[in-house]
């Protein structure tokens, strides 16, 4: 019987393969780690609840319409956003108690709730836990005196 001898070289092309799949399995890794790690990208926290409400959330879009209240967001400062409440006749609303789920556009995924005080008639502020520059998003409801109003608003931070 005769036994093949194995040259270095055929030693070195039989490991070509495997290593071949080894870097494509830690460059897999890598990319899914990118995607998975991006503060940048954001999922809509829990839309399939809010898929099945949606007869409740075009019956709430159908009152606010009717109410035909105004909410206005602006910066007022470092860190501080000022939200302005009016009625169907421009008139300040007072008395409200404002919340928001809070978020910079960029990072959709850094999401925050915070509540608004009122400090002159119709004007609340709140302080944002983040000075995130540019454009943020404020997904507000509004009670007062037993009705509830909402709005997505939108403001620009500069500072």
């Amino acid at each position: 019987m005769t036994t093949a001898t194995h040259s270095p070289e055929g030693r070195f092309w039989r490991w070509v393969p495997v290593l071949l799949l080894g870097i494509s399995l830690l460059g897999w890794s890598f990319m899914v780690l990118l995607a998975v790690d991006d503060p940048g990208f954001s999922v809509e926290p829990d839309y399939y609840k809010k898929s099945a409400r949606w007869d409740e959330q075009t019956a709430q879009r159908g009152a606010n319409a009717r109410l035909g209240w105004q909410v206005r967001v602006h910066a007022s400062g470092p860190g501080t956003v000022e939200l302005q409440l009016r009625g169907a006749r421009s008139e300040p609303l007072t008395g409200a108690r404002v919340q928001a789920e809070a978020f910079a556009v960029s990072r959709a995924s850094e999401r925050h709730a915070i509540q608004f005080q009122e400090n002159t008639p119709g004007h609340y502020t709140a302080k944002l836990p983040s000075q995130r520059r540019g454009i943020w998003e404020f997904r507000t409801q509004t009670d007062l005196l037993g009705t509830r109003f909402t709005e997505i608003a939108r403001a620009e931070f500069s500072r």
